[in-house]
């Protein structure tokens, strides 16, 4: 009978892993600037599955947005501070920057580039992507896999009047 429950409870706990292994779950007011992120990659010719990812609210101090791939499924945290302030002002495109740039992390394991890129490690090119539409397309082109546009180190683009910092972790860690 021992045995019975041991081998149950091995099979639990497996089972477990195996349906957590394609888990995928957004928030409900972020769906639509993931569903664009994946619309935007088949129009590049990319098709990324959608699955093992998780994206959440999340209190983030002075950040806008954090990725984490700590485990075999990458978790995404966008602040609400942020996103409530962006969605109030009718901004939604410094939303979908922020988004697209931590799923450029977890998605696509891009790194921060000191370049034309959306993976700039801040907001520097937020305000051109958000009001110019061949900006909006030629970085969605490089993080897509176009080659960086434009070597010009980052410190001779205009910054943003509010700086909004992105967080990415992407370490990995053992879980026993």
């Amino acid at each position: 009978m021992k045995n019975a429950l041991y081998i149950l409870s091995i099979l639990f706990f497996c089972s477990c892993e195996l349906i957590d292994q394609n888990h995928f779950d957004v928030e409900k007011e972020l769906k639509p600037f993931v569903d664009n992120f994946y619309a935007e990659s088949i129009k590049r010719g990319q098709h990324i599955q959608r699955e093992n990812l998780m994206i959440y609210f999340s209190p983030l101090k002075g950040l806008a947005g954090e990725s984490m791939n700590f485990t075999s499924i990458p978790t995404i945290h966008i602040d609400p501070t942020f996103f409530n302030k962006y969605s109030k002002a009718n901004a939604p495109l410094y939303i979908e920057y922020v988004v697209f740039h931590e799923m450029g992390h977890a998605m696509l394991h891009r790194d921060h580039k000191d370049a034309y890129t959306i993976m700039t490690p801040n907001n520097k090119l937020i305000k051109e992507y958000s009001n110019n539409t061949q900006t909006r397309a030629r970085l969605t082109d490089e993080l897509f896999g176009a080659e960086v546009i434009n070597s010009t180190p980052m410190g001779d683009f205009e910054k943003s009047d509010s700086l909004i910092a992105l967080e990415c972790t992407s370490q990995s860690r053992s879980v026993l």
